[in-house]
């Protein structure tokens, strides 16, 4: 694990149920004391004991203490850390709480949501225990720790942390800091207990401001993790990209296959250019077949096409334009697709407008060439391959809606995104509505 993985995993720390603000009255931090447990199995036990005086402001009903516990390596793998709350006290008897998810860890809502805190001192102690957090090195072992985070709103007066090391091993190099994110401030001191190691702010510390300790210890007094461990760490924590990735692959494999199969177009021969519609095609028909799908384009050629056979006038009529039966006009020599658009148009009237207020008679004309299209040519010359496209589409969604419960909302956000692009290719869709022919 990086030596600075865990410099922020205390970051966000915010006492009361309300967000956080600038110090005010007597509110404040009397005492952030932790008190680690480094144990040979390389997970940590901690007992943090924080004494809060409360005035009725900022903090009411309890405290809330922020624990990121997913970050990202120098690669941009994710790391996810295990953490888990053992006891929550206060004023050494037991205090409701519960958990909540954020996005980056989770959060321990400390006290009750129907209880005010009476005004004055309240010692809060959080007993956990989290693992993953030891930094392995070729000479020796670390433990480099944001003890008290930098996102308290509230001025720490007394900041200090213990550190018991595995039976038998040595500090062999230490170092604290103290200040801001990033700061490297000296204001501390450090103590030899009987059997831990102090290190102790010697000044208050600002509301924003916090204690990060680093000790190390020769090698051999944890279990170093191996090289399956890694492995199996970096799957788990990173299960949803992989489904997003694999789910990717099936997917278009899937639709390669079928095109493979199904979808490819014959070998073409020598390709002559036609100065006519082919014979027994309308302009719309011919228009419908090469596009695979119909268009608003196809129901102006039957407009044209209705015009130029001697059934219908095309008048300017302002900035629009009005269809005029002609007369003695008959639908015998139109194609169905153009009769059946000639009765929705002009059979009970002689003239229409091409204007928004006869915008639902028009739709129903177009929709009615639409259908007529479908039903003569389609099946004939092309086939929309429906039957390959639902089972993957149902694979798609299923691919995202595992991604997602995983953990993995980003990964499968880029699923999507990666499907979608992939159904683009392989199914051509209609492009053209009737809304918007006027």
């Amino acid at each position: 694990m990086p030596r600075l993985a865990l410099a922020g995993l205390f970051a966000l720390i915010t006492l009361g149920f309300l967000a956080p603000t600038t110090a005010v009255a007597d509110e404040r931090i009397n005492r952030f004391a932790s008190d680690i447990t480094i144990n040979p199995d390389a997970s940590l036990n901690v007992i943090e004991t924080i004494t809060v005086r409360s005035e009725g402001r900022n903090i009411r009903r309890g405290i809330y203490r922020d624990f990121p516990t997913t970050y990202k390596d120098r690669l941009g793998n994710l790391i996810q850390v295990n953490f888990s709350v053992l006891e929550v006290r206060r004023n050494s008897a037991p205090e409701p709480w519960s958990i909540e998810n954020l996005s980056n860890g989770i959060r321990v809502r400390i006290g009750s949501a129907n209880q005010l805190l009476d005004t004055g001192l309240h010692e809060y102690e959080i007993t956990y225990r989290t693992t993953r957090q030891l930094g392995f090195f070729d000479d020796y072992d670390e433990l480099y720790w944001n003890v008290t985070g930098n996102g308290w709103g509230f001025p720490i007066d007394a900041a200090t942390a213990a550190v018991h090391l595995p039976a038998g091993a040595r500090i062999v190099q230490e170092a604290a800091y103290t200040g801001r994110q990033g700061e490297r401030g000296t204001d501390f001191e450090t103590a030899t207990l009987t059997d831990a190691r102090l290190y102790r702010a010697t000044r208050t510390l600002a509301p924003g401001e916090g204690l990060t300790i680093a000790v190390a210890w020769p090698k051999g007094y944890v279990t170093q993790p191996t090289d399956a461990d890694r492995v199996q760490w970096f799957l788990d924590d990173n299960a949803a990209t992989g489904v997003a990735l694999i789910g990717t692959v099936l997917v278009f494999g899937y639709y390669l296959l079928v095109w493979y199969r199904f979808g490819r177009d014959p070998k073409s021969t020598a390709i002559m250019p036609r100065f006519y519609p082919p014979e027994g095609l309308s302009p719309a028909a011919t228009r419908f077949i090469r596009l695979m799908s119909f268009d608003k384009k196809a129901f102006s050629a039957a407009l044209i096409q209705m015009a130029i056979k001697g059934y219908l006038l095309i008048e300017e009529e302002g900035k629009s334009y009005r269809l005029r039966r002609q007369d003695n006009a008959t639908l015998d020599n139109l194609s169905k697709g153009e009769r059946r658009v000639a009765k929705r148009l002009l059979l009970t009237a002689d003239s229409i407008s091409l204007k928004n207020k006869n915008h639902q008679q028009l739709s129903k004309s177009v929709r009615s060439l639409r259908e007529s299209l479908v039903v003569e040519y389609e099946k004939v010359y092309f086939l929309r391959n429906t039957v390959f496209f639902v089972p993957g589409l149902l694979l798609s969604i299923g691919l995202i809606m595992l991604t997602a419960a995983i953990g993995g909302t980003v990964s499968a956000i880029f699923l999507g995104l990666g499907i979608a692009v992939t159904c683009s290719v392989v199914r051509r869709q209609t492009n053209g509505t009737d809304e918007h022919l006027i």
